[in-house]
């Protein structure tokens, strides 16, 4: 069996001293173990907040003991361990929301904790702050060059800034496996056909294909290329089948009716 992730022993917790004390939490022994959702109940001045502020290691208890075998000493819990939402505000004010978000992950030296990052990340671009949110993207690539999703992200705010041949590069230098993650592929693909490299971007769409022969888009933009580079069979097999995998829209149907006309 697991170690728990808190457990307490004779855990009791009093403010003031002699006929001014007051017991805010009497004596309780439990554990709670991972999975477990634990709901606290009682009316105003039981003990809930007390017990919560032990938990996380934000008070001492005045008597008993209570330790975290499963996550490790007091001075591993926060910020990164145990989270505390608050009844009450709890943002730094001076601080903007990106800037609180991104806090723990100053605090706690883990700039390689993507799920924070990525949170960071959002915040920025829907503050419409695009130069930092590549930066941030730009960190986590260096620490980790194989997270094809942080350089996808990276490569699209690259193409939105008109700057296509940097988003391939991003896309070069953090390539996905050819065995996994089709949408890094077609992505590649679609950046090297609007760069007028269509037997890379034949290659890339070949390779997400692979892996999802039904993608309509995809066998459309294989389509293409292969039209470019002077292969009408091939493009009308690829034209067909983006028509029968049945999940383009109306316009793009039009568009592959054209092409079909074009080269049959």
């Amino acid at each position: 069996m697991t170690a728990p992730l808190v457990k307490a022993e004779d855990l009791t917790r009093r403010f003031g001293a002699g006929g001014s004390e007051v017991v805010a939490l009497a004596s309780t022994t439990f554990s709670i173990r991972r999975g477990e959702r634990i709901a606290l109940f009682g009316p105003s001045g039981s003990g809930k907040s007390t017990v919560l502020n032990l938990i996380a290691g934000l008070d001492k208890p005045s008597s008993g003991f209570i330790s975290w075998p499963g996550i490790g000493p007091p001075e591993a819990l926060r910020p990164l361990a145990i989270g505390m939402i608050h009844q009450f505000a709890a943002l730094i004010p001076t601080l903007s929301v990106v800037e609180n978000v991104a806090l723990p992950l100053q605090l706690g030296h883990r700039p390689g904790h993507d799920a924070a990052r990525q949170t960071m990340v959002a915040l920025l671009l829907e503050a419409k702050r695009v130069d930092e949110a590549a930066a941030s993207l730009q960190e986590a690539l260096a620490l980790n060059t194989e997270n094809t999703g942080f350089a996808m992200l990276l490569a699209r705010i690259m193409v939105e800034s008109n700057d296509i041949p940097a988003a391939l590069i991003v896309l070069q230098r953090h390539a996905a496996p050819v065995d996994r993650n089709p949408d890094f592929h077609a992505f590649a693909a679609a950046l090297y056909q609007r760069l007028d490299r269509h037997k890379e971007a034949i290659e890339q769409y070949q390779t997400a294909l692979g892996l999802v022969p039904s993608a309509g888009v995809w066998w459309l933009g294989l389509g293409i290329s292969f039209q470019a580079v002077g292969r009408p069979k091939d493009a009308l097999e690829a034209f067909t089948r983006a028509k029968s995998a049945g999940n383009l829209g109306p316009d793009l149907v039009a568009f592959v009716d054209q092409r079909l006309r074009q080269l049959q």
